[in-house]
């Protein structure tokens, strides 16, 4: 009927659909916002400690912030803690700039808080340093589990979103809770960060929390965040992966060898993806007692979360065009030359992965 000139076509069962699945959503947002405010209600009179994941990232960071807003909101007494570092040159500059207080595992442990919550993260023991089997009172994330089995007495996992940034300004709106110009700064670079300015995995309630957050930010602090000083030890690890790159197909693998911070391993994969002919590429380092693996891909026809599992067992995974491992040295930590711990390392890396994805004739 448009083809035949009509200004505007109608059709009630589109629009009826359209409606009932508006209303559903917002039916399910208010569930799910309730649900967490009664969590965080019968906890008023204790301690709750919001586990992020190890060496975190804007969007884990920002993620735990928000839960810190709505559990005061509640008259819930909370502190964010982390494992590890925060290296990349970006997230220390979103640290410092927007002043957020954070504590470190190694230094407060779990000792004094009587709940849990894991955010950006869903398995204790995985990705962070909760002991394994732990209780967990509150699991918020937006990474696929894959097989694992999740256990919390409140679960929101919502794969289909870009952040878990998104996730939690649904909560703060739904909740009605004022959003201060630091907190809807941090969760739009947490947003931004994590679908690489929309480019990677978004999902429409991705732009619209955005949209949301956007006049609220302090946009002179994201635009220092975007230009950020390139640290010497990056720029290293840089050139060596420049150096130790193996194409085999559309694959780049690379092992940059001794590394302080991991940080740079996904700084690497992510320059070289740009490289002509490269759809995936791997990077990888060894510290005193792990090996650290991060991966890029714009292959459609893999998830790189899932074959980095299958390559690299459970303390691996991510997004289908982002994911990462990390191995512990285990029998090669007996090796006492280096260069031999290297080259173990690196014939190891390289054989499961591409006998994850199928590339067996390159494997001597």
């Amino acid at each position: 009927m448009e083809d035949l000139g009509a200004d505007y076509v109608f059709m009630p069962s589109k629009l009826v659909a359209t409606s009932l699945s508006r209303s559903l959503e917002r039916a399910e947002s208010v569930h799910r916002g309730n649900r967490l405010a009664r969590w965080l209600k019968g906890i008023r009179d204790k301690r709750l400690a919001i586990v992020i994941h190890d060496n975190p990232d804007p969007d884990a960071i920002s993620s735990g912030l928000a839960l810190k807003e709505i559990a005061k909101s509640i008259g819930v007494e909370a502190n964010i803690l982390y494992h590890g570092r925060i290296g990349h040159q970006e997230n220390k500059a979103f640290v410092n700039l927007l002043g957020i207080d954070l504590g470190k595992m190694e230094e407060n442990g779990l000792k004094g808080f009587d709940e849990i919550a894991l955010i950006d993260c869903s398995i204790p023991g995985v990705n962070n340093m909760v002991p394994p089997n732990s209780y967990v009172g509150v699991v918020i994330d937006h990474h696929p589990p894959g097989e694992a089995e999740i256990k919390a007495e409140y679960i929101d996992i919502r794969p289909n979103f870009g952040a878990t940034a998104t996730i939690m300004t649904k909560y703060l709106q739904q909740l009605n809770i004022n959003i201060s110009k630091t907190l809807a700064t941090a969760l739009l670079y947490g947003i931004r960060t994590d679908t690489q300015d929309f480019k990677r995995k978004t999902d429409p309630a991705d732009l619209s929390a955005a949209s949301y957050l956007y006049p609220l930010s302090n946009h002179g602090i994201l635009d220092q965040l975007e230009q950020p000083s390139m640290a010497i030890e990056t720029l290293e690890v840089l050139g060596e992966a420049i150096r130790n790159r193996q194409v085999i197909g559309s694959y780049l693998l690379s092992n940059v060898g001794n590394i302080r911070d991991r940080d740079t391993l996904p700084q690497a994969a992510d320059y070289l993806l740009s490289l002509e002919g490269i759809s995936t590429t791997v990077v990888f380092g060894v510290t005193e007692d792990r090996i650290y693996i991060s991966g890029r891909s714009n292959d459609i026809r893999i998830n790189l979360g899932e074959v980095m599992r299958q390559a690299f067992g459970e303390d691996a995974g991510g997004h289908a065009n982002a994911a990462g491992a990390q191995i512990p040295l285990g029998v090669f930590s007996a090796t006492k030359d280096r260069q031999t711990l290297l080259r173990l390392v690196n014939e190891a890396v390289v054989k499961r992965f591409l006998s994850a994805v199928g590339v067996e004739s390159a494997v001597e």
